[in-house]
């Protein structure tokens, strides 16, 4: 049996009061995400929302038909992100948590300060940080409430932030943390500092495949004309099927990371100036739709093998991120077919973990050089007792060159 959680990162702000709805500084968030300047032509048209349409999270019946509709396609849970409100955190989770239970819960996102020499700030952080959390209605990975540090690279000592989290949780009630480190690579840092596992970063900040398209010298003499813009000479543009397949690649040289998945992204909204990234597919949509349901897939079988029981989950950035053009949710453009890959993707995700059986090679050992002397002194008594007893055997040969290359090696 799978138990493989999948969840996808939600953006709460979609409400018209209360500490959420304060805490984005908007009036109106549905404008904020959709009403966006048009740069370049190789940016993502816009979509229009279709199904939920624009719904209201304050509305407790268009709450749940959010939540029943995530659940409807095999989702475990949400990934609110913790906003700065009032000397603490909204998350916005009372909006969602009535409408959880054991089957669909809440993790959460904290977008981390650095708080070096200075240990009462860390501790109120902390402290709010665990607040912010509430008590119940959790996505439970390791039997522990689930959070991600979204920039554990800022943290000049990450192991005291962890220890300082893990108390308050403690003290709080709660059965500790799974804290998760948003980040590429296991760095010798992060692997240090006890975090239980890693995840993809968002192609911002880490592409983890070459740019597409790169801009000629016509385009640059185009926009110091003024015919174009310089901002856009700085942007990347990702071939989607090229960053599928490379960020699939090495996945098992990466173990303890989990995947984050995505059917597109763009960033042009925030980085009008330059330096955004761009994740399209060059020819038509079908083939993103093919390889994101391939990518989910994939993500799920190899957390299943890399993973222990309990431990296992696959993040979808994400549901409702239009800002980004990172949503699933249905649009009158596309209709609901990213929907309907992730359900189909999860669905065959969790029939090949129940019929499949991952055997992973065991780590090979590497001799040390002491273990290596005491196998070659062991060698030379046996080639010894050989040479005494009149036979001249190979294993005297190669004891020599075994010798003389240890003492040559050191």
């Amino acid at each position: 049996m799978s138990t493989t959680q999948v969840l996808a990162f939600f953006d709460a702000g979609f409400c018209s009061s209360g500490p959420t709805w304060e805490a984005t500084h908007r009036a109106d968030h549905w404008a904020y995400s959709l009403n966006q300047r048009w740069s370049h032509s190789y940016q993502p048209h816009p979509q229009t929302p279709a199904g939920s349409g624009r719904y209201d999270l304050c509305r407790a019946e268009q709450a749940a038909m959010v939540v029943a509709a995530a659940r409807n396609v095999g989702f475990t849970g949400f990934v609110l992100s913790l906003l700065p409100w009032n000397g603490g955190y909204a998350t916005g989770a009372e909006l969602l948590a009535p409408h959880c239970d054991e089957s669909f819960g809440l993790a959460f996102q904290w977008n981390n300060p650095d708080t070096a020499d200075d240990d009462a700030r860390l501790r109120r952080e902390c402290r709010a940080v665990v607040a912010a959390l509430g008590s119940d209605r959790h996505v439970r990975l390791g039997g522990r409430p689930t959070l991600i540090v979204r920039r554990p690279s800022a943290l000049s000592d990450p192991s005291s932030v962890l220890k300082a989290l893990r108390q308050e949780a403690e003290t709080a009630g709660l059965p500790g943390l799974f804290v998760i480190a948003n980040a590429a690579e296991k760095t010798a840092k992060l692997a240090d500092a006890g975090f239980d596992a890693l995840l993809d970063p968002d192609p911002a900040e880490w592409m983890s495949c070459d740019r597409h398209l790169a801009h000629d010298g016509f385009a640059l003499l185009q926009a110091i004309s003024g015919n174009g813009e310089l901002s856009g000479l700085s942007d990347n543009l990702l071939n989607y099927t090229t960053f599928v397949l490379s960020r699939m690649n090495g996945r098992m040289e990466r173990a303890g990371t989990l995947p984050r998945i995505l059917p597109g992204f763009c960033d042009i909204a925030d980085r009008q100036d330059g330096g955004a990234v761009i994740l399209k597919e060059m020819t038509e949509t079908r083939i993103v739709k093919e390889f994101y349901g391939m990518f989910v897939r994939k993500a799920m079988s190899l957390v299943e093998a890399q993973f222990d029981e309990g431990k296992r989950a696959v993040f979808v950035d994400s549901w409702n991120d239009w800002r980004h053009h990172s949503q699933i949710e249905p649009t009158e453009q596309n209709g609901t077919g990213l929907l309907t890959q992730t359900q189909e993707a999860i669905v065959w995700g969790h029939y090949l973990a129940r019929t499949q059986t991952h055997h992973l090679k065991p780590r090979e050992r590497v001799a040390d050089g002491g273990l290596r002397r005491r196998v070659s002194g062991a060698c030379a008594a046996l080639a010894e007792k050989l040479d005494q007893a009149g036979i001249q055997s190979t294993l005297s040969k190669t004891i020599v060159r075994t010798d003389a290359r240890d003492q040559t090696h050191g």
